[in-house]
């Protein structure tokens, strides 16, 4: 693999609806070789020196990974969310550290030598909510000049006690949605316990989503219903990703700049409402219908490329 120039950009403080940006990525890189050299290791080991983790490389799909392995630049922004389940208050953005700590301590509980914590009433103690991480990333495209790739994933990292309907999407300003060139899929993994044994990724399973999708000129958003536990506490899920991406073109030849925002809407609603989504904006995020049933996670995850 070639070597890899950085050079990082100070970007401007920019206000997105209610959000104060907090951390912002933008990096130059040199242009990697022809998709064909691919390989997921080189990919991952680019995007560990570009400065993210591995543990976050790792969960970039092929795809992702082969539009930033050959990508000239890429950006990206990374937001964790701790969700109250009380419709009377709102997410309150953490530090990755204190995701990691309360993983850590979900982890520890349900380990096979605390076996006894494993259980629908156990578990709903250990945590009055759910943490969501959300990502959103961007670069200029190697296989379809002119394109820009936008890609968004959300992963609740501890189950959320509401799982009804959510809805998920991006936004871009400066640059208009390729129609159709959209893919979301969403996945869920379940540990079991059962007569005294426990069974780690007992079941698993990938979604696709292409069916709900709503396309805006300046947006794509989509919708999922959450995986849930039994009630006896015998199976119960401990992952679930959504992931969304697409093409997008500049409005202007001459814009030097590509804004992308990231939104998730979480239900909380008694009784759960199936929303339809009107329409996806810069400005306002993602419209839908019964939008009082939903917690929109904010500040939104927001990054921008720089050309």
């Amino acid at each position: 693999m070639n070597s890899i120039k950085i050079t990082t950009k100070k970007a401007p403080i920019i206000l997105f609806a209610l959000s104060i940006i907090l951390s912002l990525s933008n990096l130059k890189v040199s242009a990697q070789s022809p998709t064909d050299n691919f390989t997921r290791e080189l990919a991952i080991g680019k995007m560990v020196d570009l400065g993210m983790t591995i543990d976050e490389a790792e969960h970039m799909s092929d795809e992702d990974l082969k539009v930033f392995y050959n990508a000239n630049q890429v950006s990206w922004d990374k937001r964790y969310y701790y969700v109250p389940e009380d419709e009377s208050k709102m997410p309150v953005l953490i530090t990755e550290k204190e995701m990691l700590k309360a993983v850590e301590q979900k982890e520890y509980l349900n380990n096979v030598d605390n076996i006894s914590t494993f259980g629908y009433e156990d578990d709903t103690q250990v945590s009055s909510g759910g943490y969501l991480e959300q990502y959103v990333y961007i670069a200029d495209s190697y296989d379809y000049p002119g394109r820009h790739y936008i890609s968004y994933r959300a992963s609740w990292l501890i189950q959320p006690l509401n799982r009804k309907i959510d809805v998920f999407g991006v936004a871009v300003s400066n640059a208009t949605v390729v129609p159709g060139s959209a893919s979301t899929k969403y996945d869920w993994v379940i540990d079991r316990y059962y007569n005294g044994n426990y069974q780690p990724n007992w079941s698993s399973a990938t979604v696709d989503l292409k069916s709900s999708l709503k396309y805006d000129a300046h947006g794509v958003a989509t919708k999922c219903k959450l995986m849930t536990d039994t009630l006896d506490g015998i199976q119960q899920v401990v992952s679930q990703n959504m992931y969304l991406s697409f093409y997008v073109t500049k409005d202007n030849p001459n814009i030097s700049t590509i804004g992308v925002a990231g939104n998730y809407m979480h239900q909380e609603a008694v009784f759960s409402v199936s929303p339809s989504i009107t329409a996806v904006d810069f400005t306002v995020g993602i419209s839908i219908t019964s939008s009082d049933k939903f917690t929109t996670m904010l500040p939104n995850p927001y990054t921008v490329l720089y050309e």
